[in-house]
């Protein structure tokens, strides 16, 4: 894990810009039958990760399954960090996304995006030439105008 720390600090010191539209979001994947210790530790130093990153003046999500997430808000491991949770339900990606806005409506503040299926397809009549499985995601007009003003 420290790599990815010196990563993180190698990053920062090349990145001249410091403009990205977007948060830069640590990624925190679950692994089948691990320890809670384990994936608290991983969570613990996820959180450095992004502390790291906001010190510097950069926006950060963090991406992470709703139990995890709920693991992560009950030892208050990000207090003012914001959000980007899957948590697929069905895995269904039939439901057209202005059908499952109203799920955000019940999720916290601090959730800024919700991960609602790994199902997706991408239409190719649009001009992309991708044929496999893609994650698909809602974010309320409200934040991404936050971050693209």
């Amino acid at each position: 894990m420290e790599e990815q720390l010196e990563f993180i600090k190698n990053f920062i010191s090349s990145d001249k810009s410091k403009y990205h539209a977007f948060p830069i979001t640590p990624d925190h994947e679950t692994r089948g039958g691990e320890s809670a210790t384990s994936a608290n530790k991983r969570l613990e130093y996820i959180a450095k990760m992004s502390r790291t990153l906001q010190e510097e003046g950069y926006a950060t999500w963090i991406y992470l399954s709703e139990y995890s997430y709920h693991i992560a808000q009950q030892h208050n491991f990000y207090p003012i960090q914001k959000f980007w949770v899957a948590n697929y339900g069905a895995n269904d990606s039939n439901t057209p996304p202005e059908k499952r806005a109203n799920k955000l409506d019940g999720y916290p503040a601090n959730i800024e995006v919700w991960q609602y299926t790994s199902n997706g397809e991408i239409n190719a009549e649009r001009g992309i030439n991708y044929y496999g499985r893609i994650d698909r995601n809602l974010m309320p007009k409200s934040v991404y105008e936050k971050y693209t003003d």
